[in-house]
């Protein structure tokens, strides 16, 4: 799925890959998110201007093959990420991603791994004007 083989780019942000290259023993929470077939949505197309504001979506449903990729890859994930950090990871079903502390060294562990398509800082974001 990820054409890129330089494992260092999975890493989505340049914070992450500083991270991993530093000599550190402190663990930092990501998103791992799992190398599966994207998911695919239909936008139905206006047929006139003073018809709905918005077209219909929808997402179109995965093959019974997408399935076992994603369902085989999660499996093998999960199973990486139980050895290298040692605690069961937390499983964000619609994401297709797991959340998990991991070191530096942990990191290059996580992203040489080709199941995994890329991780993200688990970051909280606040709105402003809520």
């Amino acid at each position: 799925m990820l054409e890129d083989t330089d494992p260092l780019a999975k890493f989505v942000c340049a914070e992450l890959r500083r991270l991993a290259d530093a000599d550190s023993d402190q663990a930092v929470s990501v998103i791992v998110e799992v190398d599966a077939p994207r998911r695919t949505v239909e936008v139905e197309q206006r047929r006139h201007e003073a018809e709905s504001r918005s077209a219909g979506r929808q997402i179109v449903p995965e093959t019974a093959a997408d399935r076992e990729i994603l369902e085989s890859n999660a499996a093998e994930v999960r199973a990486l990420l139980n050895e290298v950090v040692g605690e069961s990871p937390h499983w964000l079903r619609s994401a297709r991603s797991f959340v998990v502390r991991a070191t530096p060294q942990q990191l290059r562990r996580i992203v040489a791994s080709p199941a995994v398509r890329a991780v993200w800082p688990n970051t909280q974001v606040t709105l402003s004007g809520t």
